[in-house]
């Protein structure tokens, strides 16, 4: 048996689809009545597809007028969509330099036994735990570009022990600032 003879045997497509919003759409008119055949199915992935990009038109224009109102369009269409990220968003990984430099600490020093393991750890986590910890600390995923990008620096300070079993007690975060504080 050949594909084209058992094509609507497998197949029973019309020519509509459903849009992300769960709306459908006619690709033709009357497409609603019109079975997609063999010799068809291209003509209808094609509709498909064109269909289905061209629908967040709108939104996407929406976001261009915003960004080009903050950045100048000439730069916008010179930058990749990575570039772009990165100026906007930051680095995705973790630099733990440009972390350590804007850094300052209360109630302890870097030298201090503590922070060299803090310090330690943090190389040794994965790219996935560093942004964790970020979020954990600032409520961001990622550090800014450059030093002179940072609204406030990264703090750490201790703080004394309150009971007799100092294992129970878990560091605290202040997401309003960027605020790591440790128990020794």
């Amino acid at each position: 048996m050949c594909i084209r003879d058992s094509f609507n045997d497998l197949i029973q497509e019309k020519f509509v689809t459903f849009l992300s919003d769960g709306t459908e759409k006619e690709l033709i008119s009357g497409g609603r009545n019109v079975l997609v055949t063999f010799d068809k199915r291209q003509e209808y992935a094609e509709l498909v597809e064109k269909a289905r990009l061209a629908e967040s038109v709108k939104q996407a224009e929406a976001i261009r007028k915003g960004l080009i109102m903050i950045v100048p369009e000439g730069l916008v269409n010179m930058l990749t969509w990575r570039e772009l990220e990165t100026l906007v968003c930051g680095k995705p990984i973790l630099d733990i330099e440009l972390l350590r430099q804007n850094t300052v600490y209360r109630f302890c020093s870097e030298n201090d036994l503590v922070i060299e393991y803090f310090w330690r750890a943090l190389t040794e986590f994965s790219p996935e735990e560093r942004t964790m910890y970020l979020r954990f600390v600032w409520g961001r995923s990622r550090l800014p570009l450059t030093s002179k990008d940072f609204p406030m620096k990264h703090q750490i300070e201790t703080l004394k022990k309150v009971t007799a079993e100092p294992d129970i007690m878990l560091p605290v975060a202040h997401t309003w600032y960027i605020n790591s504080s440790f128990i020794v």
